[in-house]
């Protein structure tokens, strides 16, 4: 199911330059480009990122299959900003649709156009840039830089459960869909809606089994909100280089 590949957590390229890359130059340069590209708002910046991170996940050799199914929801997102940009934004009419029964006029503008391509340009770059840390980088790697940065505890433990019990939560997503479906729960569209009335009411109900069930375990070991996270290696000088051509990169693209 889409559920499945969206959520697979298999990583890429873990034996390439970028694979091998310390998770803390990660996170510094992805921040610094996100933030570059919110910044300076333009076609050329975004572009840039874009097509950089691309190179990236070439070099780290992941799948273009997977790559794409990950895409589908913040493209369809991006899509319908473009169309509302399109529509609200005044300006030079490029298209116009008039419904004179209902005394309705649609105008796609010109300037509406460019400025929601510009806002879809933003979301997929900003999204390959996550998708890019993401896809590379090991959980157990991610959190121990994230406890290198002396991100708070909380931030930390909440990473830990949302990307352990997510995939949990879709596999059980995915066990009732099949039930339902084997049982012609969705042999209409009336019957499919009881359907997923049903899956979502399910799921509420099993979420909080499990919420109650781990909290429960954790107690009874004695968890006191102090998780012990592996302490990351000191950076050689192999990692300075890397992360003075990662920052050389940002420039590039603070400057273009």
């Amino acid at each position: 199911m889409l559920t499945h590949h969206l959520l697979d957590r298999k990583l890429f390229g873990q034996n390439t330059w970028f694979g091998k890359l310390d998770p803390r130059l990660k996170i510094i340069f992805i921040l610094l480009a996100l933030a570059i590209n919110l910044g300076r708002n333009s076609f050329p910046t975004c572009g840039f990122f874009t097509l950089l991170a691309i190179f990236f996940f070439i070099l780290a050799r992941v799948s273009l299959k997977a790559l794409v199914i990950r895409l589908i929801p913040p493209a369809g997102v991006a899509a319908i900003v473009v169309l509302m940009q399109a529509v609200l934004v005044r300006g030079t009419p490029l298209l116009v649709l008039s419904l004179p029964s209902v005394s309705l006029r649609i105008a796609v503008s010109h300037q509406g156009l460019i400025q929601g391509g510009l806002r879809a340009c933003l979301i997929l770059s900003g999204t390959l840039l996550i998708l890019l840390l993401v896809l590379t980088t090991p959980e157990h790697r991610m959190v121990s830089s994230m406890a290198w940065f002396r991100m708070p505890a909380l931030f930390v433990d909440l990473f830990l459960f949302i990307s352990r019990y997510l995939f949990l939560l879709a596999e059980e997503t995915d066990r009732i869909f099949e039930a339902q479906r084997v049982r012609l729960g969705y042999s209409g569209w009336r019957q499919s809606l009881r359907s997923l009335q049903t899956l979502g009411g399910m799921l509420i109900l099993r979420a909080f089994d499990r919420a109650e069930n781990v909290y429960q375990a954790m107690q009874s070991r004695g968890y006191d909100g102090q998780k012990v996270t592996i302490v990351p290696d000191p950076l050689t000088r192999r990692d300075y280089l890397s992360l003075f051509i990662l920052l050389g990169l940002n420039l590039v693209g603070l400057v273009i």
